[in-house]
């Protein structure tokens, strides 16, 4: 595999792996948020998958993990720390939500208002996916908390976290993923994910491809 120089093209990598079209997590906020939470699932599931083939590529039962339920592989995956914890607890979250929908066709009107209404849901769901939001955006020439603007866009936390997990899958399969800075691309991993710096508006597509020109 051919060494990225940012986050942007880990993501990209590991996407091309999975035969997704370019920039495939981003556009998936163009989708209703039935659609959003059922491809979102399934690309994580597509994740999970592929970091328990690289861990098992040298064996035997590299094919084993794809005759697993979801749940029990997410559970394999912490076992053999395939994922940190950070990604374990909202691919559960998600996980709940799309079960929810996928067994009962009267979801198909969901929506993240109506599921965030409920205290039990948002208090969950805030906490995994907004563990880490800090700092502040520039949106529209003025200045708005990160975990305010989030929490008004539960897209956004989720895209960022599948961009994480892409991420996180590229270092599992180079055996580094904890160690950002041997491809020299850790500075702007923590730039784009945990800081103010990037505009997570409706130009966070041009920020991730000003992050792969900017190299």
């Amino acid at each position: 595999m051919e060494e990225p120089t940012n986050a942007y093209e880990a993501a990209q990598l590991i996407s091309k792996e999975l035969s997704l079209p370019k920039d495939f997590a981003i556009c998936l906020l163009r989708e209703d948020d039935w659609s959003f939470v059922l491809k979102s699932h399934a690309l994580i599931e597509a994740c999970v998958i592929h970091a328990l083939d690289a861990r098992f590529q040298e064996h035997s039962i590299r094919d084993f993990p794809k005759d697993l339920s979801m749940a029990k592989r997410v559970d394999l995956a912490k076992q053999l720390g395939v994922l940190s914890e950070d990604m374990l607890g909202p691919i559960r979250i998600l996980s709940s939500i799309r079960n929810n929908l996928a067994h009962d066709i009267k979801q198909v009107r969901f929506t993240f208002d109506s599921y965030l209404a409920d205290d039990d849901n948002r208090n969950a769901f805030h906490s995994r996916f907004l563990r880490n939001a800090s700092g502040t955006l520039e949106i529209g020439g003025k200045k708005v908390q990160r975990k305010i603007f989030l929490k008004e866009n539960p897209k956004w936390s989720i895209i960022e976290f599948l961009i994480e997990l892409l991420v996180e899958v590229y270092f599992h399969q180079q055996k580094a993923f904890l160690n950002t800075t041997q491809l020299g691309i850790g500075e702007m991993f923590l730039k784009y994910f945990r800081s103010s710096d990037p505009d997570l508006s409706s130009a966070g597509l041009t920020q991730l491809n000003r992050l792969k020109e900017d190299d």
